[in-house]
């Protein structure tokens, strides 16, 4: 079944990420849908898990303060927020993957001259969502224990969030897991053209490092005019 497949690319991916290429030739939808399923299923637990400590819940109304379009809505009825909480994480992490997945396409193109498919990109992205979920796993463990959004494997553990919230959104994106997302993804993506996994270390560490740069600046911004409007 196509489904194991996708769960032992997902182990794969952990263990010996080069070996990605070896699931080029399967369905990327399948792989898609599977990696969304679980990584959604993750954001679930965890949006419902850090909920119940209310110092998580006023530092992320610092990190993330809502629009007053969201505030008007009622949310306390356990159906709707429960449609709020999945239809968000189905969206971020609909579009994370598929973001991901071009931009490792871009990247690799230009440093290495080679033409990847984009479907390739998806599986290898998909087989990658094994580390997206460790990473909300550990991040949301080491939340619950500290009741603070302070910790976890970024460079945010070095400032309070409360004090700066929206240098520590930035700094959050200064993730070591999410670099070792980057590279699994980019080793097994270079694999399908034949590379040496040593490309695919260059490629991923140059898309994240752009992925850092963009996405932690605009972070930044859109934290701090939120900040101001308040």
């Amino acid at each position: 079944m196509q489904f194991l497949d996708v769960l032992r690319a997902m182990v794969l991916a952990v263990r010996a990420p080069w070996r990605l290429a070896e699931y080029a030739d399967r369905r990327a939808l399948t792989f898609f849908a599977v990696a969304v399923l679980c990584v959604t299923a993750c954001k679930v637990w965890a949006a419902y898990v850090t909920a119940e400590d209310p110092q998580l819940v006023a530092e992320s109304a610092l990190l993330a303060p809502s629009s007053n379009e969201q505030a008007q809505v009622d949310l306390q009825q356990p159906k709707r927020l429960f449609t709020a909480v999945l239809g968000g994480a189905v969206f971020t992490t609909i579009v994370s993957t598929a973001v991901l997945a071009g931009l490792m396409m871009v990247i690799g193109r230009f440093l290495t001259d080679k033409l990847y498919l984009f479907r390739h990109a998806v599986i290898v992205t998909s087989g990658a969502a094994s580390i997206a979920i460790l990473r909300i796993v550990l991040e949301t463990s080491l939340q619950l224990l500290t009741h603070s959004a302070r910790w976890g494997p970024h460079l945010g553990v070095v400032i309070d969030p409360a004090g700066t919230p929206y240098l520590f959104a930035a700094l959050q994106r200064v993730d070591l897991l999410g670099l070792w997302e980057y590279l699994v993804v980019a080793v097994g993506l270079v694999g399908t053209q034949g590379l040496h996994r040593r490309y695919g270390y260059i490629v991923g560490l140059v898309a994240w490092l752009a992925s850092v740069v963009m996405l932690g600046g605009a972070t930044a911004v859109a934290s701090l005019v939120a900040g101001i409007g308040r």
